[in-house]
């Protein structure tokens, strides 16, 4: 009967232990000091996010010069009067990112010359100011190599 409780002890410090170990490697850092208010904000971002969409017409995108055009909507309807900015950058680093300019093609649809140094993924980011209104969009594109 002592041997069992003596086991069962030993068994509930592992496990204590063990998830103090896994919970200091997986804990960032970060606490919230308003988690309510931020989940609140984190909801009307990814709503405004979801009235948008950001499609690429361009087919497929080689190492080098490339001229990518894409369409922006909201509610499926092609927007004109807005604020653009297009950001090309890297996955997991900020050494490439490059902003470029953006040229309007028609209602809903733009043009930006950009280059790939690199083959690879590579993220397209636009950031759209509209009614006041700012949200930030990504789509991920895989670079063939010439």
């Amino acid at each position: 009967m002592k041997t069992l409780v003596v086991i069962v002890i030993i068994v509930g410090l592992l496990t204590v232990a063990a998830s103090i170990i896994v919970g200091s490697f997986l804990f960032d850092g970060r606490v919230a000091e308003r988690p309510y208010e931020e989940g609140l904000e984190y909801d009307n971002i990814e709503r405004l996010k979801s009235e948008f969409s950001f499609n690429l017409l361009t087919e497929d995108c080689k190492k080098g010069e490339n001229e990518v055009i894409f369409s922006i909507h909201h509610r499926e309807v092609p927007i004109t009067d807005l604020t653009l900015n297009f950001i090309l950058s890297r996955p997991g680093t900020d050494r490439y990112d490059n902003r470029s300019m953006v040229e309007y093609i028609k209602p809903g649809v733009y043009k930006a010359k950009v280059t790939f140094p690199e083959y690879g993924y590579w993220d397209m980011k636009i950031r759209i100011i509209w009614q006041w209104r700012e949200v930030a969009l990504t789509k991920r594109v895989y670079v063939k190599d010439k």
